[in-house]
């Protein structure tokens, strides 16, 4: 079985805002011609549109005399449902502004761990404070996940490193991170690390590595340069993260 809804003409329309504003112009003005002048229709019109929709409602809304129109007690009540409903409109109309303008809405971030502990919650803080009517939505993953994330819509931006296929996506650098050497005073580098200056990343190579937990970000980053360095990534420790669910 199918239901076909009814099919209104455009003055037995259920409600619809030119009727509801005739109304309001009627017990405003009292007058059905200045109501026509106001809205800017032919007097008939109006007065076929307020019959129309009394014989629909089966009520009389005005009662007819030579001096003008004037509300009966259900057209008051009736007049009162549509500056409700006018007024919801207005507010509605708003709301979407808000919405096309940028002043609400939502932003989904995909972050990876690092942009988590770097100047990212510092900077969401005060993105916060600045815009209001936007909720933030901030997931932890991993790179590789995060772009997946974008590319499945349930994103919308992702901050990761800079290593992976961005061929696809409209791109910003967000911040660049440091990677300190670290030696002890015996070390042969040890010698050349100062305060603030920068060491070259072949002179490290030469040396045994501490490296970070396995196929991550910064390993990713360091066998990358590496490679193009020409040189062996030799790691004398390889920090593994714990499983999930594991407790140390």
């Amino acid at each position: 079985m199918v239901m076909v809804p009814p099919i209104w003409g455009d003055d037995m329309a259920p409600f619809d805002s030119v009727t509801a504003r005739l109304i309001l112009l009627l017990a405003e003005t009292g007058s059905i011609g200045r109501a026509a002048e106001r809205e800017g229709i032919a007097t008939s019109a109006v007065s076929r549109r307020v019959s129309d929709l009394e014989s629909r409602l089966g009520v009389v809304l005005f009662d007819r005399s030579a001096h003008g129109v004037k509300l009966t007690t259900a057209g008051s009540a009736y007049a009162e449902g549509c500056r409700n409903v006018l007024r919801a409109i207005a507010d509605l109309d708003a709301v979407m502004a808000d919405f096309g303008s940028g002043h609400r809405g939502s932003l989904r971030l995909a972050c990876t761990s690092a942009a988590l502990t770097g100047r990212l919650p510092e900077l969401l803080a005060r993105y916060a404070v600045k815009h209001p009517g936007i909720a933030l939505d901030i997931q932890e993953m991993g790179a590789a996940k995060g772009l997946v994330a974008l590319d499945e819509g349930r994103a919308d931006i992702a901050i990761v490193s800079d290593n992976y296929d961005f061929t696809r996506f409209e791109i910003k650098p967000f911040e660049d991170d440091r990677v300190w050497v670290l030696a002890p005073p015996d070390h042969p580098l040890a010698a050349r690390i100062e305060p603030r200056k920068d060491i070259a990343f072949e002179a490290v190579l030469s040396h045994p590595i501490v490296g970070s937990h396995h196929a991550g970000s910064l390993d990713r980053l360091l066998g990358d340069a590496a490679s193009k360095a020409g040189k062996p990534f030799e790691e004398s420790v390889r920090r593994k993260l714990p499983r999930s669910g594991a407790h140390g």
